[in-house]
């Protein structure tokens, strides 16, 4: 193997490394949770990194109930 085929490898398995260390990274933001209130029995969340969803998980009902539409609409106002 000469060294230009080395440095194709080479940055071949570089462009790979990139690519895996940033997907691995976005996964761990999209698992990221911050708590925004906790009222009663639920509990308003954040999901961070997916167009910015909010949740509310209620402990009673144990339901996840998306509220993204309507933060869109305040957006919007």
């Amino acid at each position: 193997m000469n060294n230009g085929e080395k440095r194709i490898l080479n940055a071949v398995y570089m462009e790979q490394k990139v690519g895996v260390t940033k997907h691995n990274n976005r996964m761990q933001e999209l698992l990221k949770l911050v708590i925004f209130t906790i009222n009663n029995d639920e509990i308003i969340v954040s999901a961070m990194r997916i167009g910015r969803a909010i949740v509310k998980y209620s402990l009673k009902q144990r339901v996840l109930v998306n509220l993204t539409a309507s933060v869109d609409e305040r957006a919007a106002n």
